[in-house]
């Protein structure tokens, strides 16, 4: 995007989130709002250079086909209050409550300026912890992943449960940390809770 051209961003965040995405999208200026049903289209396009930004469910997420996809903001998470009522009955997928905001290294340092005064320090820590066990652990076998994490006097807590497809838990792991004692807490945090994650699955074969 050039300095005299208007943002395009796309929205891949159908039902009750979608308001809450627009939302979003307006306190970035003026815009062009593009909507998608799948966030594989939303990113291709971004990755093509017809979108500046693409604005996503945290629960939505997968990790991106291209690592030319970054995660460039998670504003302030809310609770979990527009998720689907079957998602909100049950144990929170990772990124629930949350909307991401993701873009390319080509974005112009206008909407980066932007971006940063909408990022939530704390959201985007839980969130890339929950998202980074995700990225790990891809449940097979009709299994499905819940994730959480909150950051609680200065510890950031960590906990994945790989669930049966009847819903009854697998494994569960937990790990805790103080951010500034690791170089990149969310990514070393989620690591820990893969592995063992892994680990237990493998001794129940």
């Amino acid at each position: 995007m050039t300095g005299d051209m208007i943002p395009r961003i796309g929205l891949a965040a159908p039902g009750p989130a979608a308001a809450r995405a627009r939302a979003l999208a307006e306190r970035l200026g003026e815009h062009e709002l593009v909507e998608f049903v799948e966030v594989a289209a939303g990113r291709e396009a971004l990755l093509a250079g017809d979108l500046d930004l693409l604005v996503l469910r945290g629960e939505s997420w997968v990790p991106p086909a291209d690592p030319g996809v970054e995660l460039l903001a998670v504003p302030r998470r809310t609770a979990a209050a527009d998720a689907e009522p079957e998602q909100g009955a049950g144990p929170a997928a990772p990124g629930q409550g949350a909307l991401l905001v993701e873009g390319t290294a080509r974005l112009d340092g206008r909407l980066r300026r932007a971006l940063a005064k909408l990022d939530h320090a704390t959201s985007r820590l839980a969130v890339r912890s929950e998202l980074g066990v995700l990225a790990r652990l891809a449940p097979a076998g009709g299994d499905s992943l819940a994730a959480s994490a909150m950051l609680e006097d200065g510890l950031l807590f960590l906990t994945a449960t790989v669930l049966a497809p009847d819903g009854a838990a697998r494994r569960t792991a937990s790990h805790a940390g103080y951010p500034e004692d690791f170089a990149d807490a969310a990514e070393e945090l989620a690591e820990r809770v893969a592995a063992e994650l892994r680990a237990g699955i493998a001794e129940q074969g």
